[in-house]
């Protein structure tokens, strides 16, 4: 029997030890490669590396944890204190010279500290709540993604596990970030268009748009399923034809609620994107000529790689439409971002139906233990980098 068999005869058991056994290993590949990589630190990092370490020695005195805290993790901490603790209207906390205004508060969407914030409220736990939460969203897009496969495919579901938990990036759906509820969410979402429950799939895209800007995105790949669905049903009565729009719909209707909200406490609905440009200095740009003009910045080409990888699996018949558009329009997302963070890979993460696409195509030539080995490897060192704070374009 194959190991992707092994895995899947059982639903949560394997989930469970699968991501429990590969971020321990990661966790000690990263305390051990500590104190090699802090003897040859490029000088650029050495100053921020020292501040991220004071800050993460207040969660954990030891590095098998607190490594996988960075400096968004730090911020989402005090946000879950904060959001429990704020006076209407909101005040800013930055206020530039040209009276342009930034709130603290809305520097992310609000969903994951507010998840952060009821995970303390009902456990009652603090150090660690974090990637506590980060790891059983986690599970559950796992759960949802191997049961994805299975109705697709009843032999896929174990190796797409493996292939997600082994992706280059993956670590970041274990860290105390905001990306593994957005996963979940996704996962949630792709799983519910499959299945035709489209107001389910709305929804889910809807808390999407609450938990990363990106999730706004989230609408096109639900539009793109609608339209398909809509035009399948050619012949029948409209309120039948009309029924898939139900899911960019409410995916929309997430959106504009989490606006209308800023709007409500700030003054303006534009508070999540003034917050993003004059508290951190990140703005939006053009996704394709940002995209061009970083090609030669490892990052970038790692995306670009991406999307090519797209267009070859759904060639192959390997990569539903729909997952595909998903795909792209995340990878497109990362690269808006200008300056520093430009298609950084935590925002590349969240394209996770690639890996289970690509396994099922190296399970066609025998080659999932290879492929799953090969990506293992390179996550493992991404990891270390990111754990030490080597390299700067990670964040």
């Amino acid at each position: 029997m194959s190991v992707a068999a092994r895995v899947s005869r059982s639903r949560w058991t394997p989930i469970v030890a699968l991501v429990i056994a590969s971020r321990v290993v990661l966790s000690c590949l990263g305390v051990v490669s500590g104190n090699v990589l802090d003897d040859v630190r490029p000088a650029e990092t050495v100053a921020m590396h020292a501040q991220l370490e004071a800050a993460r020695a207040d969660i954990s005195s030891g590095r098998f944890f607190s490594q996988w805290y960075n400096w968004d993790a730090l911020h989402y901490e005090n946000l879950s204190r904060s959001w429990f603790e704020i006076d209407v209207p909101l005040e800013p906390s930055v206020v530039t010279a040209d009276g342009h205004e930034a709130w603290g508060e809305f520097s992310w969407p609000p969903l994951y500290p507010w998840a952060i914030g009821l995970l303390h409220l009902v456990l009652r736990i603090d150090a660690g709540r974090l990637m506590l939460l980060g790891n059983l969203v986690l599970f559950a897009a796992l759960l949802w993604l191997v049961r994805a496969r299975e109705e697709q495919d009843g032999r896929a579901g174990g190796a797409a596990m493996l292939a997600v938990v082994a992706a280059p990036f993956s670590f970041f759906l274990s860290s105390a970030l905001s990306e593994p509820l957005f996963v979940v969410l996704a996962a949630w979402s792709l799983l519910m268009l499959r299945r035709q429950r489209w107001a389910m799939a709305g929804l889910a895209a809807g808390l999407a748009a609450w938990t990363r800007n990106a999730g706004v995105y989230m609408t096109v790949p639900l539009a793109v399923a609608a339209l398909v669905e809509h035009r399948r049903r050619r012949g029948q009565p409209a309120s039948v034809r009309l029924v898939p729009w139900l899911a960019p719909a409410i995916s929309a209707g997430g959106f504009v609620s989490f606006r209308l909200f800023a709007w409500a406490l700030t003054g303006t609905p534009r508070a999540p994107e003034l917050s993003q440009r004059y508290g951190w200095g990140n703005s939006l740009g053009n996704p394709f000529s940002n995209l061009v003009g970083g090609i030669t910045h490892w990052q970038y080409a790692v995306v670009a790689a991406m999307l090519m990888l797209v267009f070859v699996l759904v060639a192959r018949g390997h990569l539903p439409a729909v997952e595909a558009t998903y795909c792209a329009v995340m990878l497109l997302a990362a690269c808006m971002v200008d300056g520093l963070h430009g298609a950084a890979p935590r925002f590349v993460a969240v394209a996770f139906p690639i890996f289970p696409a690509l396994a099922r195509w190296c399970g066609q030539r025998g080659g999932v233990a290879a492929m799953v080995a090969t990506s293992g490897a390179i996550q493992g060192a991404m990891f270390v980098l990111w754990s030490n704070y080597w390299l700067t374009a990670m964040f």
